[in-house]
């Protein structure tokens, strides 16, 4: 084989594809990560119809769900909601904290503005969640 060739016929390692390379790299930044979108609506959809920020996070290695459980580690609230003055009213989002209070997650559960997941992402690493706070006392 010629000089630089990756051809396996000549014994030179194999040609890498980079989309697997990114993806191992990516599916690690928010590994152990367990989110629950906040807001009037489940943006996990039924049928596949999953929302970019979704696919993206889990991309990541987050893992999305409908509802809050014993391994949720962040309640994801749209920035919609904090700017519209409509949280408190959320009647969704309040079940969905009282239902981490319920199973002793108060006072692991992160609640953030889902601008922290963005900013995970667009840093390849998991950024600290106190920047992106969001107190209990705001949904009350």
């Amino acid at each position: 084989g010629s000089r630089g060739s990756f051809d396996q016929s000549n014994g030179a390692a194999p040609a890498r594809d980079v989309r697997h390379i990114v993806s191992a790299m990516s599916s690690s930044v928010l590994r152990g990560v367990h989110c629950t979108f906040a807001g009037p609506l489940d943006l996990l959809l039924p049928g596949g119809h999953r929302p970019p920020e979704v696919q993206l996070a889990e991309r990541f290695g987050a893992q999305m769900q409908s509802d809050i459980d014993e391994y949720s580690t962040h309640l994801l609230v749209p920035p919609s909601l904090l700017s519209s003055g409509a949280l408190p009213g959320c009647k969704r989002t309040l079940a969905l904290l009282t239902k981490a209070k319920s199973l002793g997650l108060a006072d692991s559960l992160h609640l953030v503005d889902l601008r922290w997941l963005l900013a995970c992402v667009s840093h390849w690493e998991r950024l600290p969640e106190r920047e992106f706070s969001i107190a209990v006392e705001a949904f009350c």
